[in-house]
Formats: C-alpha cells, sequence, structure tokens
C-alpha cells in the first residue's frame, strides 16, 4: 500500500512539474496579437500544409469569387479574430464538396462545394460556419487536446518504468539487510 501512495505521489509530481514546465511564458507577436505556444505551432503548422498544397497547384484562381468570400469573413469574423488573422480564402481544386479551416485563419472552399452550392445565402452559411470555427479557436482547442492525450500517454508509459524502479529498490534494500545479518 506505501507503495502504490509513493506512485501516486511521484505521478501527482510529474504532473506539476509538466503543468508548470508548459506554462506559456513564450509568445510571438502576429500584429498586436500574443500568441501562445500552442498557437503559434498551429500557425507554422498551418502555413507549411498551405504551402505543400500550393506547390502542388491544387488551389484555384477565381478572384471574384475569393472577394466575395473575403466580404463575408470580415463581416462574420470577430474583431479580435480579425485583427489575429490575416483574411484569407483559397479555393482548392476538388470534385468534393468540402470547406474547412486552417488554425492560420486560411479558409478553404472546393471548387465541388462552389458547384453544389446553389445561392449566396448557402454560401453565407458554409462560410459563416467556417467563420465560427476561427471566432471559438477550435482549431486551437483541438491541438491542444491532442497534444494533453499525447503527453498523458507518454506519461502513463513511464508507470510501469517506475514500478520496476521501486521493485529494483526493495530488491537491494533486501540483499542489503541480508548482508547485515
Amino acid at each position: 500500500m506505501k507503495r502504490f501512495a509513493v506512485q501516486i505521489c511521484l505521478c501527482i509530481i510529474v504532473l506539476i512539474m509538466w503543468g508548470c514546465a508548459g506554462s506559456g511564458h513564450y509568445t510571438r507577436k502576429y500584429g498586436q496579437y500574443n500568441l501562445s505556444e500552442d498557437e503559434d505551432r498551429l500557425w507554422d503548422l498551418s502555413s507549411q500544409e498551405l504551402s505543400k498544397i500550393a506547390k502542388q497547384g491544387k488551389f484555384e484562381a477565381d478572384p471574384e469569387l475569393e472577394k466575395v468570400i473575403d466580404q463575408m469573413l470580415s463581416r462574420y469574423l470577430d474583431p479580435v479574430t480579425r485583427q489575429h488573422f490575416p483574411i484569407q480564402s483559397k479555393l482548392l481544386f476538388s470534385s468534393e464538396v468540402n470547406a474547412f479551416t486552417f488554425g492560420n485563419g486560411a479558409i478553404v472552399v472546393s471548387l465541388g462545394l462552389a458547384a453544389f452550392i446553389k445561392n449566396i445565402d448557402m454560401l453565407s452559411f458554409v462560410i459563416g460556419h467556417e467563420a465560427a470555427h476561427l471566432n471559438h479557436r477550435d482549431g486551437l482547442k483541438f491541438y491542444a487536446k491532442m497534444k494533453s492525450k499525447k503527453t498523458m500517454l507518454n506519461i502513463g508509459s513511464l508507470l510501469p518504468g517506475i514500478d520496476l524502479i521501486f521493485a529494483l529498490a526493495a530488491a537491494g534494500s533486501q540483499v542489503l539487510a541480508a548482508s547485515k545479518n
């Protein structure tokens, strides 16, 4: 029972140390907005992914449609989000009916969705939905959640090692006790 209590205490100490290490003191400025370390990392990952897609030639240029989408975004994004994210819309050369938002503020609409949309109200609904993801920082929340799960799995994988250390320590103390007798 004592060994279990010590293991629990060690786990609590590890979790506290992990929390202190990730306190978010590191920031980088974009415009007048300071990004947290997680948001900064997500921003970089999003920019890298957009660059890959662009290099593959999968973005289509339609200045008129992009202008309409950008105007909708300027209406739907809250002031803090507008200040933080440069408004950018991209048209993806894909027949899939899809739209999605990157963590750096890019909203991508597939040509399949653009062809499917019957009127400006449908487009407005889709862009409003994607803008809501930016306003609520859903990408950042998902990234942080996945990062947290990965960390917890890593910490969980340490527990058998901690158990082994206690077993070796117990065996060592028994050897010492036997050698004294």
